[in-house]
């Protein structure tokens, strides 16, 4: 419960901060809502774009959840800045620092919301659905496309999963782990009422089938391992 306590106050404490900071987005300097944002950043998580920036996203990953208890709060509070340095960069036309910014906020986002799921995530959920609809026709890291197809299996939209699953393996990242929890998700599926099934846009007996292609997989000892 005080572990709840403390997500949940940080939850609003990020909140407001976005809010006072978008607001001062499209008014004032980038460099210099940047510069408060890395402030904020290093209070919050004692990390730094800088240091960010220096890791590839799997390292970024590894380090988040090295510990025997991942803190949600502090993935979401990099997950949250790094929405907003997108922002700035793209105010900035700074295109490639906001392109990285989208994807390492996308996935962080989704991380900590396999870790916490409560209403008080509505907002953040929001601005995560915004950089899934920018980042659309681009190729994601695997890391981004799995955790993604957790989260729309964990939020009832099944139809999005699956084709989430099935780009990991169509972009041969998918490896035995994967194609396992990819079973695990299409039996538990199963086991729910038709009226979920078609709510979640994907039918029955298009699970049916979906498990069978898995099932059915030919040599999925060589497919790359995803964390």
């Amino acid at each position: 419960m005080l572990k709840q306590d403390y997500i949940l106050r940080m939850i609003e404490q990020l909140a407001q901060a976005l809010r006072r900071v978008m607001a001062r987005v499209k008014t004032e300097n980038p460099a210099v809502v940047h510069h408060e944002l890395e402030e904020a950043l290093k209070d919050l998580t004692g990390l730094s774009f800088d240091v960010l920036d220096s890791l590839p996203l799997p390292a970024i990953l590894t380090i988040l959840n090295s510990y025997a208890d991942p803190d949600p709060a502090r993935i979401l509070a990099i997950a949250e800045c790094s929405f907003v340095r997108a922002r700035l960069a793209d105010a900035d036309d700074k295109a490639d620092t906001a392109f990285r910014a989208r994807v390492t906020a996308l996935t962080l986002y989704l991380e900590a919301f396999s870790l916490f799921r409560h209403e008080a995530l509505a907002e953040a959920e929001s601005r995560a659905e915004e950089l899934i609809a920018e980042l659309k026709t681009i190729d994601l890291p695997g890391e981004t496309v799995l955790r993604l197809f957790r989260y729309r299996a964990a939020t009832g939209r099944f139809g999005d999963a699956e084709n989430a699953l099935f780009e990991l393996i169509e972009r041969d990242l998918a490896g035995n782990d994967v194609i396992d929890e990819g079973k695990a998700f299409y039996r538990r599926l199963l086991t729910l009422p038709a009226a979920d099934l078609e709510k979640g846009n994907l039918p029955h007996d298009e699970v049916i089938d979906g498990l069978a292609e898995l099932e059915a997989f030919c040599d999925p000892s060589e497919l790359s391992p995803i964390d």
